[in-house]
């Protein structure tokens, strides 16, 4: 599927020096991007896990209207596979599973304000049926009991986590969280802007803490693409308490890992790097690169989330898609 659409001028954008990013997009608008999400992990400076996984996506415009637009948001789910939310599954349980998946793409239905600021799902009880089916079917997998019952454990605070739109967004939809983050905002060329944030709480508890900053960081007026980059800073005590949370739900010796997390030196830093189309405001690609940062007892674990949303060159013209009217 190829970016096929008209050509105007970039003048506005470029003369003024200012970016207001706001959607303009028109029903039946579709583009094919792929999903590209890397895990490593390193202890005392040397590798200890690496997992990597690609998919595509389709971004659809269903709707849109004087108020709003419904979007669709259609995948190959990974849930299973280079998420880093559940355990490592056996090879056995996994091939079934991305089996199984491959063959009934997952759809989220969604809608954004006029701007494309996102607003909330449409088909999340459809979702989280999915998953917890998905996850009972691994449960049965199990033939030992023993397992069972430990991933029964592990499982618990990620089904807390379906009891709520906001916590199937952020357990599974972080792709589409992200795509949407920069609409509504507008920065001048080159310039930065700091200010307090809050991220979601999986677990339905009070939101995180941050500080974040966005910065408009280059322009490519041939290519008629620019950059700008989100960094966010979580509140160090906030990512202590929410980390005991989890702890508190999966450890066998609770108040253990409650003293152990205390002791920890935590530092958690996300930064999100956007090219965008100018003009049409559409992604040409998203790099987003999660550090997490864990010291105890004179150990240090890093780990890193990466996530790369991109249209494949081969899915864009000459021409960038600029909208004419």
């Amino acid at each position: 599927m190829a970016l096929i659409l008209p050509v105007s001028s970039f003048a506005q954008d470029t003369l003024a020096n200012r970016f207001e990013i706001v959607a303009w997009w028109s029903k039946d608008d579709a583009f094919l991007y792929r999903i590209e999400k890397i895990k490593e992990v390193y202890k005392n400076g040397e590798q200890t896990e690496y997992d990597s996984s690609a998919s595509e996506v389709l971004f659809e415009v269903l709707d849109s209207t004087e108020n709003s637009y419904r979007l669709g948001w259609t995948y190959q789910t990974n849930l299973f596979e280079g998420q880093g939310v559940l355990p490592k599954l056996p090879d056995s349980i996994l091939v079934k599973l991305i089996d199984d998946e491959k063959s009934t793409p997952s759809s989220f239905i969604y809608k954004t304000d006029e701007v494309g600021s996102f607003i909330g799902m449409e088909n999340a009880s459809e979702i989280k049926m999915s998953i917890l089916s998905k996850l009972a079917i691994v449960e049965d997998m199990y033939a030992d009991q023993k397992e069972r019952e430990v991933f029964q454990k592990i499982m618990s605070p990620i089904k807390d986590m379906l009891t709520s739109e906001e916590g199937i967004e952020q357990l599974i939809g972080r792709e589409l969280q992200l795509f949407h983050m920069l609409y509504g905002i507008a920065l001048d060329s080159g310039s930065s802007i700091d200010y307090d944030d809050q991220l979601p709480n999986l677990f339905g508890g009070a939101p995180i803490p941050a500080k974040s900053r966005l910065t408009q960081t280059s322009m490519d007026t041939l290519a008629g693409t620019f950059v700008v980059i989100n960094e966010t800073t979580p509140q160090e005590k906030a990512v202590k308490k929410l980390m005991q949370e989890f702890m508190m739900k999966v450890a066998p010796d609770k108040k253990e890992a409650k003293k152990a997390v205390s002791k920890m030196d935590i530092q958690l830093l996300n930064r999100h790097t956007y090219e965008m189309y100018y003009g049409y405001y559409l992604p040409k690609s998203i790099n987003s690169v999660q550090r997490i940062a864990i010291t105890l007892n004179g150990e240090t674990s890093i780990r890193y989330n990466r996530l790369r949303i991109y249209l494949p060159e081969e899915e864009v013209t000459d021409n960038p898609p600029v909208k004419t009217d």
